[in-house]
């Protein structure tokens, strides 16, 4: 039978196994390589789906691979060869290998998606996902697909680097800058300090340049100094945003960072100070420029320009308090006279603005210790008096009366001071003295009179009694008068001195 009715008679009757072997002999005798090609695929459609076709399809698969050099056919061959089970997982990654290095891509995608199947452990799940994301990403250029295979292998391995760097990628074709962030901030999970803030860093970089948030970009770069305050560059950063959005809110916190993180006074200082300014000068936010500028205070009292502003806002926000405990502060370092007016503001604080008097009084007489002020001595005696703390006011009227010179002034003060020390029980023995030196700055000021024996008798000093009308009598009186001082000086001599000689006198 000639060659050509063989081929025509295998055409028609496939399954004719002698004429197969004819062919199959004669087109390897000759290298003709297609032909047997053709001969095992005209075959394979006669045995269908039986177990022999397996065997038809090595063939087939080893035709291609080693004759034709045809890889990709070699590869389809294989698909329908190898199966899925675990003593063939050498075979399948042999299989995708070789399919990734001829480009066949979607072949080498079948094997993987075997290996996937056949594979319990999920760092070498994640491994294989990562390959198929590579293919998908890299060859195919379906970055979409790439990225959830890379999804689903950090899900199974986070610590999986191929796969992150594999989805920055992905997501940066698709122009997913959130999902991108998204991702850097899951990849935080587990990595090392070092990382961590390059992770920070990249976020920032991606808020600024990729989404045009510029916002967002200076608060997450005052973040990452917040995390990392030896390294300021974040901070300036963050500084030089928020100045170019004009976002003053954020450049007075990113301030008060750098001064919570500064281990130098002055540095602290001039950061709390800046902060200060900003809230007040572009936010208008007293609350929280005093909050600031209270914080610098504390580190350098002596700076006298920001204890105005403190005490300036203290006062637009009626915060009293506040203006006295730094008074109190200033007039522990203020001298003399200075200290003396700082101690009247203080007390003048207390009575006007807290409406505490007796506050206020106790400062007021603090004052007068180092300032002699008769304006303040005036008020300090009307509170003294409002609230009747007698022995305080007699110390203000001998204060007054260390200041006055006019002889009619000092006598009202002496007179004052008098009355006050025995009507209230004091000192009866120093409200004679005073009255006493009332009378010797007026002899003819009759007023005085009462209260002198009024003093006497009270102190039981009737001797002294005695010798003050005696005195008296001595003085240009009338007759009338005379006879009134003799009348009361017998009735003494008589009762309480029993001196019967100056009682009859």
């Amino acid at each position: 039978m000639e060659f050509q009715d063989l081929e025509k008679q295998f055409q028609e009757h496939p399954e004719d196994q002698v004429t197969f072997l004819l062919l199959e002999k004669r087109y390897k005798s000759h290298r003709q390589w297609e032909k047997l090609a053709s001969l095992y695929l005209k075959k394979l459609e006669a045995l269908q789906n039986s177990e022999e076709a397996n065997i038809f399809w090595k063939k087939l698969e080893e035709l291609y691979r080693v004759h034709l050099h045809r890889p990709k056919e070699a590869l389809q061959c294989l698909q329908k060869i190898i199966i899925p089970r675990e003593s063939s997982m050498p075979q399948i990654q042999q299989a995708w290998r070789e399919a990734l290095s001829c480009s066949a891509f979607q072949e080498a995608l079948f094997f993987l998606e075997m290996e996937l199947k056949l594979s319990f452990d999920a760092v070498a799940k994640s491994s294989i996902l990562n390959q198929m994301g590579k293919v998908y990403l890299e060859y195919l250029k379906n970055p979409e697909k790439g990225k959830v295979c890379f999804e689903k292998a950090l899900k199974l391995d986070p610590k999986n680097r191929l796969a992150f760097s594999g989805l920055v990628k992905a997501l940066e074709e698709l122009e997913d800058f959130h999902g991108l962030i998204q991702a850097y901030k899951l990849r935080l999970q587990g990595v090392e300090e070092r990382e961590k803030k390059a992770i920070f860093l990249r976020i920032c970089k991606i808020y600024e340049f990729y989404i045009k948030d510029l916002e967002k970009a200076a608060k997450a770069y005052l973040k990452v100094y917040e995390k990392y305050p030896d390294d300021v560059s974040p901070l300036k950063e963050m500084e030089r945003l928020a100045r170019k959005i004009s976002n003053w809110e954020l450049l007075a916190k990113a301030c008060e960072t750098r001064a919570k993180h500064s281990e130098s006074p002055p540095e602290k200082e001039k950061y709390w100070s800046q902060a200060g300014r900003i809230w007040l000068e572009k936010i208008q936010h007293k609350e929280d420029a005093l909050a600031a500028y209270q914080k610098a205070l504390e580190i350098n009292f002596e700076n006298s320009e920001l204890r105005e502003k403190v005490k300036a806002l203290l006062s637009d926000m009626e915060q009293w308090e506040g203006i006295i405990e730094i008074r109190k502060k200033e007039a522990e370092f203020a001298k003399d006279e200075e200290k003396g007016k700082i101690l009247g503001e203080i007390g003048y604080l207390f009575q006007k603005r807290l409406q505490q008097p007796s506050q206020a009084l106790d400062y007021y007489i603090k004052s007068l210790e180092f300032f002699s002020n008769l304006t303040l001595l005036e008020a300090a005696k009307k509170q003294a008096q409002e609230l009747e703390r007698w022995e305080d006011l007699v110390y203000l009227l001998d204060k007054e009366l260390s200041l006055r010179t006019n002889p009619k002034e000092k006598w009202l003060l002496y007179m004052e001071k008098g009355k006050i020390l025995l009507e209230r029980s004091l000192a009866p023995q120093k409200s004679l003295e005073s009255f006493i030196q009332a009378y010797q700055l007026n002899l003819n000021n009759m007023d005085v009179v009462p209260w002198l024996e009024r003093a006497y008798t009270e102190g039981e000093d009737f001797k002294g009694l005695v010798s003050f009308y005696q005195e008296l009598l001595k003085m240009d009186l009338s007759p009338s008068q005379k006879g009134g001082f003799w009348g009361k000086m017998g009735e003494i001599a008589h009762n309480k001195l029993e001196d019967l000689n100056l009682a009859l006198e």
